[in-house]
């Protein structure tokens, strides 16, 4: 199959050539504790310049899992966010809060945990400074085995939370077996 770039290049291909030109940008959505709005975090969102337009994860996220470049999409997420969220601690917002979305196949990589690790140690932002929300979706896809990874996260201090609970297809039985 060729992807939509109207070049005829293979998607695995397509994405490829947009993170070797950094067509991959970050925009940061604030969320705001209620009543009073104060800023008490961001959550990082990737987007993709192409052909023109900026566009959702709706519209790639399908070709980053299929060719298998979420893992390095992913770990350049990583690194930017954590960069982004140390540089605003270090101006003046020190609580601030990083919320960051993980796909099944980017919690299952071996070199997650420790990418993490070196991520957050290389800002200097420690690890409950990081919310990873996992959606519906992901959720069902992570075998019970993934239970020592998700176990992993919190023992360093991470806030995991689901993303759209409720609106698909999982249940709270979902919740109790990942222990979230």
């Amino acid at each position: 199959s060729h992807g939509r770039n109207g070049a005829g290049t293979p998607p695995g291909q397509e994405v490829q050539l947009a993170v070797a030109r950094g067509d991959f940008v970050l925009h940061f959505q604030p969320q705001v504790a209620l009543p009073g709005g104060a800023l008490v975090g961001v959550e990082a969102l990737l987007r993709w310049r192409r052909n023109g337009s900026l566009l959702g994860p709706g519209h790639f996220l399908a070709e980053l899992e299929e060719s298998g470049s979420i893992r390095e999409v992913g770990m350049w997420v990583l690194g930017q966010a954590c960069a982004q969220l140390a540089a605003w601690r270090t101006a003046g917002a020190p609580s601030l809060r990083l919320a960051l979305n993980l796909s099944a196949r980017q919690l299952q990589a071996p070199e997650f945990l420790s990418a993490l690790q070196a991520q957050l140690a290389a800002s200097a932002l420690p690890a409950e400074a990081l919310d990873i929300e996992i959606s519906e979706r992901t959720l069902m896809l992570l075998p019970a085995e993934a239970n020592h990874r998700l176990d992993a996260l919190r023992a360093l201090g991470v806030r995991l939370t689901v993303d759209g609970f409720g609106t698909g297809f999982s249940s709270p039985a979902h919740l109790v077996r990942h222990g979230i």
